[in-house]
């Protein structure tokens, strides 16, 4: 199966765009990313899927604890 592309929603805020091939694999891309730029290890955000074709559906909310 191809990659599917998801934006990332934090904050109430359309952010980047993350590649996996499920929303979940995309949801841990997405969570080591947040927490690099933003420096926190606890967030809640959730993914909505912007593969050509698709419905737009958004997945989550998906609460993140990254451990350091």
């Amino acid at each position: 199966m191809s990659d599917r592309t998801f934006r990332l929603i934090f904050d109430g805020k359309k952010g980047g765009l993350v590649k996996g091939s499920s929303p979940s694999s995309a949801a841990k891309k997405a969570s080591k990313k947040l927490s690099a730029e933003t420096g926190k290890t606890s967030f809640k955000f959730e993914l909505q899927e912007t593969t050509k074709d698709s419905k737009k559906k958004v997945y989550g909310p998906y609460k993140i604890k990254v451990k350091m």
